[in-house]
């Protein structure tokens, strides 16, 4: 019989387990949460739950079943920890992927007070624990070879990439589940998405970055859960209001640059995600271009804008702005 498999664990363990009084709070975290998200479905929906260390693995005959229990538990522990003025951020990021392949499980030894045995040997276990790290951020990403049937009505909050776009090894038919679409009512959303963003900012401006500690730590994280944050938007029903907040966080000027280096890939983002939220292209999106073709312009990085706009999944994005280019 095959399942799917849904698999997570928490970006930054190697830093969390230096402090291992942090690691048995998040661990006992997660069993509550999981406790919470997915214990009512083990018998209605047929799931089976594992826990390793800090990781999570879920199986399941259905996706459908899967998707809003995942929104939820990583919608939970990422509004979970945040900055106060005397504390640092910490965030509870999860990452994850899903899978699906023929169920496997074996039980030789009996569990008992010194021996514990997960019985999972799931065939799509090697695949989602690949999947799961292929890019940075607090995404999950779903097998582009599950059976298209079984994922099409969800494609909402769907991503399907051709040919994944970001720092790491190419890898063709790629699905995204955008969480956050499914996490957040609209309202919600836009305002989580202005404190990621505030958060963020706010680390690019406390010092300078150079691209191998910015690739390395808790700025990419935020960087990528950030633009999955945008992607979201632009599916989100409520388009007057998406375009609105979108607009808005584009630069009106160049003062408002903090380090164009990392932010002209948000302006990217941006700007896809407001062509499209009309079947036009309004106002909005034409005076953001503007702008932030003058400041990429001015400093030398419009060709990147433009070589961006040249991979294959963005192909939609650059017919809908060719004419304003």
């Amino acid at each position: 019989m095959k399942r799917y498999l849904f698999f997570a664990d928490f970006l930054g363990t190697r830093e969390r387990y230096k402090d291992i009084q942090r690691v048995k709070r998040v661990r006992a975290l997660l069993e509550t949460t999981v406790e919470l998200y997915f214990l009512q479905y083990l018998e209605k929906y047929d799931l089976y739950v594992y826990i390793v260390s800090d990781s999570l693995f879920v199986t399941c005959p259905k996706v459908e079943h899967l998707l809003l229990p995942i929104a939820k538990l990583f919608r939970h522990f990422f509004n979970l920890e945040q900055a106060s003025p005397t504390k640092p951020l910490q965030l509870l990021m999860l990452r994850g992927a899903i899978g699906y392949g023929e169920e496997a499980t074996t039980s030789v030894l009996k569990n008992s007070t010194r021996i514990i045995t997960i019985p999972m040997l799931d065939a799509s276990l090697p695949r989602v624990t690949a999947l799961e790290p292929i890019r940075p951020g607090s995404r999950v990403f779903l097998d582009g070879r599950l059976p298209r049937a079984l994922t099409s009505k969800h494609d909402a909050c769907l991503l399907h990439w051709k040919m994944i776009t970001g720092r790491g090894d190419p890898i063709p038919n790629v699905q995204e589940f955008l969480w956050p679409c499914l996490a957040y009512q609209h309202q919600e959303l836009l305002v989580t998405t202005e404190w990621i963003r505030n958060q963020w900012l706010m680390l690019l401006r406390a010092k300078e970055w150079n691209d191998k500690e910015y690739r390395q730590g808790l700025m990419i994280q935020l960087d990528e859960t950030l633009k999955l944050f945008i992607r979201s938007i632009a599916r989100s029903g409520a388009k007057v209001e998406a375009s609105n907040y979108l607009s808005s966080i584009l630069p009106q000027t160049s003062n408002e640059v903090a380090n164009i280096e990392f932010e002209w890939g948000l302006w990217f983002q941006v700007l896809m995600a407001l062509s499209e939220t009309s079947t036009n292209i309004d106002s909005h999106f034409r005076d953001g271009l503007v702008v932030v073709k003058k400041i990429l312009l001015n400093n030398d990085y419009w060709n990147l804008f433009t070589t961006e706009l040249e991979k294959v999944d963005y192909a939609v994005f650059k017919e809908a702005i060719t004419a304003f280019l």
